[in-house]
């Protein structure tokens, strides 16, 4: 059998699997949505129906060269790999949700007495680290362009960076992976935003 017959029953498979999960979730939950729901919806497009979509159309030549020869090299045995493990994300994923929810539903009962000093030096220091990091990312990626001409120059080659085949010389090409520690500023960023658990006035913290 080809590979395009593979990658679209694997691709249905997981859609299938993910769309009868969500099926019992929204029942359970009654209609309502949780961030897992989301995941899940954007695997089984991505995962299952895209990728599925994207073997067969190279294999119909809609892709460009460079891509095209990448795609070609999986072979059953290849996407057989990939379908299982996206499985085993998919089991990781919703046992990790379904134990963190348990967790936090009998930690929910307890009552905390916050020490407002005490928070007030840990949202600092949240908020200083994730300061640093977000300049030291930002900053690693200012000198990881300049070689391509700037952020402009970088968009502009970047599929030729992705496929190896640019030619540019650049000495600052290992802050390239500096440029993760923005993620880490967001998530930090992010959690400070939301959390309710804290209440620090302003005024206070100037």
């Amino acid at each position: 059998m080809s590979e395009v017959f593979y990658a679209v029953c694997y691709g249905m498979m997981l859609t299938v699997i993910i769309a009868a999960i969500e099926f019992f979730r929204i029942i359970l939950n009654k209609k309502k949505f949780d961030n897992l729901d989301y995941f899940l919806v954007a695997l089984a497009l991505f995962n299952g129906l895209g990728y599925a979509f994207v073997v067969w159309g190279t294999k119909k030549g809609l892709n460009n060269a460079i891509w095209t020869n990448r795609i070609e090299r999986y072979d059953a045995t290849s996407i057989s790999i990939y379908f299982l493990l996206n499985i085993v994300l998919l089991i990781a994923v919703i046992s990790g949700w379904t134990i963190v929810g348990k967790i936090g539903k009998k930690a929910s009962g307890i009552k905390y007495d916050y020490n407002l000093n005490l928070n007030e030096k840990l949202y600092f220091t949240l908020t200083i680290t994730a300061w640093l990091l977000f300049v030291l990312a930002l900053g690693s990626y200012v000198l990881y362009a300049r070689a391509y001409g700037g952020f402009s120059g970088l968009l502009y080659y970047s599929k030729a960076i992705r496929s190896s085949l640019i030619t540019i010389n650049n000495p600052f090409s290992f802050l390239q992976r500096f440029g993760a520690f923005s993620f880490f500023s967001s998530f930090l960023f992010f959690s400070m935003l939301i959390d309710k658990n804290l209440e620090i006035k302003k005024e206070e913290m100037l």
